[in-house]
């Protein structure tokens, strides 16, 4: 759940410390908008209602996390971060920083999810509620090893991402998409629980990981103390 939310039928609010409302759809309104397309018997969602996410067919994209917060947060604060860049949110689900991005004066946008039905009943939806102009906006849908021929090679000033890496196997995709869009000055923030409780992934495992890849150094651009620990990574090309 996300805090300082404010629910009705159809849509959350999510006030952010300046008084700036992000708005997203409601499970209720995402069941409905599922129900009326054409991903209503997607073999994806078939076990929704029991999980979270289903690793590698369902990543829990109709779910807000919280760590999505802290990127919102951040941009909020460092608003220098995204504006006039060409940003692109990772794992988006909600995208809800990616709309904060727009907010905040990014030049465009692209937004990637593992699943199409995210994409088309919650994504594109929020962006619409949020009143972005479309015209800065692109989405491309499917895991990571598969978008990168949809992304033009360092087109991205700024890579966000939140929740995405509490599973240790996805690293090596993960961290090739985003050496494949990263422009040579770019940073890329990552948005992630110190420990995910079992699962595979964590912070420091992602960290580690990067470090040993040897292209990109990888700093904490923030902490967020919790009852379990949240932090922001910041990464960008080794020179």
């Amino acid at each position: 759940t996300v805090d300082q939310s404010i629910m009705s039928d159809q849509v959350v609010t999510m006030k952010l410390a300046s008084g700036r409302e992000i708005r997203y759809l409601s499970q209720w309104a995402i069941d409905v908008k599922l129900c009326q397309s054409a991903h209503s018997n997607d073999d994806s969602l078939k076990d929704l209602e029991r999980s979270d996410l289903t690793t590698h067919v369902y990543e829990g994209g109709f779910k807000v996390w919280e760590c999505a917060r802290d990127l919102c947060d951040l941009i909020e604060e460092e608003p220098t971060i995204v504006r006039g860049k060409t940003v692109m949110e990772l794992g988006c689900g909600a995208a809800l920083p990616a709309i904060a991005a727009l907010a905040y004066g990014a030049e465009a946008v692209m937004m990637q999810d593992f699943n199409a039905p995210v994409l088309d009943c919650f994504t594109r939806e929020n962006v619409r509620l949020n009143g972005a102009e479309e015209g800065r906006c692109s989405y491309v849908a499917g895991p990571w090893k598969d978008v990168r021929a949809a992304i033009p090679e360092k087109s991205c000033d700024v890579i966000l991402s939140s929740e995405t890496i509490y599973n240790e196997d996805d690293y090596e995709s993960l961290h090739d998409v985003i050496e494949h869009a990263l422009k040579d000055d770019g940073i890329v923030l990552v948005a992630a629980k110190v420990f995910y409780f079992g699962l595979s992934g964590c912070a420091p495992a992602f960290s580690d990981y990067v470090k040993g890849r040897g292209m990109m150094s990888v700093t904490e651009k923030k902490i967020i103390q919790a009852s379990v620990p949240r932090v922001i990574l910041q990464l960008s090309r080794v020179r």
